[in-house]
């Protein structure tokens, strides 16, 4: 098979997987709507009760805290964690292009780094 039709083929099956992606998150949407408003029902059922959990004969219904946090403004961030030494609201982790930058300059990563690279083909349409 020559590469033009390859790219062809490529190019299409990514479309029907998006398009497929698409159908699927658009089937789910009423189901997700559905069950946030049972979600939020059974929220302030457990709070009408001043409860945490509930035990019922289908199962048990709990109290579970989601929560998350970004950097909205990083220089104040930054800021704040060395003015006040409050080290703790950091997260150690590794800065991906930092990492690349030092596989490409010692061919290997830093230590106690894991890294890895691999290749896949990218297709822009026509």
């Amino acid at each position: 098979m020559d590469l033009t039709n390859q790219v062809t083929e490529f190019v299409a099956l990514r479309d029907e997987i998006s398009r497929l992606d698409k159908a699927h998150k658009e089937q789910m949407a009423p189901l997700r709507e559905e069950l946030n408003r049972k979600n939020e029902g059974l929220l302030a059922q457990l709070a009408a009760v001043g409860a945490e959990s509930v035990r019922t004969a289908a199962s048990t219904v709990y109290k579970l805290a989601k929560r998350s946090a970004s950097i909205a403004n990083a220089a104040a961030f930054w800021e704040h964690v060395r003015t006040n030494e409050e080290w703790d609201l950091l997260d150690r982790g590794v800065n991906l292009s930092a990492a690349t930058e030092y596989v490409a300059e010692h061919n290997s990563p830093p230590p106690g780094v894991n890294y890895s690279s691999h290749y896949e083909v990218g297709v822009r349409r026509a």
